[in-house]
């Protein structure tokens, strides 16, 4: 399989399906209908039902000890954040149609193929300002080739690279923060010659944080500190388990496979079990394979089972979250709680930032 990429923004994926040709000014024109207020508004309901969604995966995951839940809040979350992170590049392109300013320039475009036939596309500004600026975007409605091509550079105040590049075959927007290319002399040596001053820029080079930065990082912060302190929980209780767990007679319900297109596979099995109370409790546990082809359909195991929480259980010779597991989902969910936190400090520190141009998104 290729490499991991961030899922791509979710109106482009549809667009991208269907890869229909489609002239400039209708590119421009779907991108511009993307800018409208309203869309935004629902774009930031999705993604907030999309963190609450993370949150009660987290708390399934630490109510039944299955560790797929922490993985499905995991997946969430970056979800949420790469949206986040293209929206407001989207939000600059739109302004850049109507309000930029185009410098005249040359760029080029550069295609790294994955086998899973979701080629990622570049591009570099060659010349055209004093900075070569180099960023991943989406084509929609086209299908660009690896070629130099003169362009338009769209620059609009308070950005300091293009929001938009156009072309005569199509148009090109950031999907995440560009990067200065490295070893691209670009084709204008200081911004005195530029058309306009410092490429359009007029103020600071970044934008600033609307509050509804401030709410991601705290959502951010929550999830992430409550994912990294509960995947320990979790492998702290199933070890306990583990040890000196509560032991029961299980029945066997059915076995299952689930193949994954990356060729790796989940082996399921379904079981029930009485508590001494009389009550039963069911369950579905990942076993490894070799233990996944001793059970059958009706067959008799011992679950292992906490006294506390009975949902919490699982088979025995199934084994529990390694230490190396666990310490990977702490890591993943302190760097998002650590995401988290630098939202809140830089939009405190923007709004204590006098002069700071731009428009919130």
């Amino acid at each position: 399989m290729g490499a991991t990429r961030p899922p791509a923004y979710p109106v482009q994926l549809i667009t991208i399906g269907i890869m229909m040709p489609q002239t400039r000014d209708k590119q421009l024109k779907n991108l511009t209908s993307m800018g409208t207020g309203k869309f935004f508004n629902r774009f930031t309901l999705m993604l907030i039902v999309f963190i609450i969604l993370a949150v009660a995966s987290v708390i399934k995951g630490v109510a039944t000890g299955e560790f797929g839940y922490f993985m499905l809040a995991a997946i969430i979350s970056f979800v949420v954040f790469c949206g986040w992170q293209t929206a407001p590049h989207i939000h600059n392109a739109v302004k850049g149609v109507t309000e930029g300013t185009r410098i005249h320039g040359e760029i080029s475009i550069s295609i790294t193929e994955c086998s899973d036939a979701s080629d990622t596309y570049y591009v570099t500004v060659i010349s055209g300002c004093s900075r070569s600026w180099r960023f991943e975007f989406i084509p929609s409605g086209w299908r660009p080739v690896e070629e130099n091509n003169e362009a338009e550079l769209v620059f609009i105040s308070g950005v300091e690279w293009p929001v938009l590049i156009l072309t005569s075959k199509g148009i090109m927007h950031p999907r995440f923060t560009p990067s200065v290319a490295d070893g691209v002399r670009p084709g204008i040596k200081n911004d005195a010659e530029c058309e306009v001053p410092a490429c359009g820029l007029s103020g600071p080079t970044t934008r600033p944080l609307s509050p509804i930065a401030c709410v991601f990082g705290i959502l951010f912060f929550a999830v992430g500190c409550y994912g990294a302190v509960s995947s320990w929980d979790v492998y702290r209780l199933d070890s306990s388990i583990e040890k000196s767990g509560q032991r029961a007679e299980g029945h066997i319900t059915r076995k299952s496979l689930l193949y994954a297109a990356d060729g790796d596979s989940d082996y399921n099995v379904e079981y029930w079990f009485d508590l001494p109370s009389g009550e039963r409790v069911e369950a579905i546990r990942g076993v490894h394979k070799k233990l996944w082809k001793t059970m059958r359909k009706g067959k008799s195991i011992v679950v292992l089972y906490s006294a506390e929480n009975p949902n919490r259980n699982f088979p025995l010779g199934a084994g529990f979250t390694s230490v190396g597991f666990t310490v990977f989902m702490s890591a993943f969910f302190t760097l998002f709680a650590a995401s988290g936190a630098l939202l809140i400090v830089a939009f405190f520190r923007a709004k204590g930032r006098e002069g700071v141009s731009g428009q919130y998104i």
